[in-house]
């Protein structure tokens, strides 16, 4: 909120923001829903997940390496992150 608010937004567009970033999750499950519906891309749908998983950690990875480019903790960020995808795969 503060990038937002230091952007020179004003209060109200910085929730209208927020509501529209918080309302993305919600309608892209219900896209996902519907989109599966369909035969043709029901079938596709493991692919298109695949994708969305690999860039999502693709960014959060860059996020994280990027904020301690400088600092020693490079090697407790990765196991982290390992430790996030292991445990993605056992719950799954």
């Amino acid at each position: 909120m503060l990038f937002l608010l230091q952007a020179e937004l004003k209060k109200r567009q910085v929730l209208l923001l927020f509501l529209l970033f918080s309302l993305m999750s919600p309608l892209g499950a219900e896209t996902g829903i519907l989109l599966q519906s369909v035969d043709w891309l029901g079938e596709a749908s493991t692919i298109l997940l695949a994708i969305t998983t690999g860039m999502l950690m693709h960014i959060t990875t860059l996020l994280v390496f990027e904020e301690y480019h400088h600092q020693h903790d490079k090697l407790k960020n990765i196991l982290l992150i390992v430790a996030g995808i292991a445990l993605g795969i056992l719950i799954f």
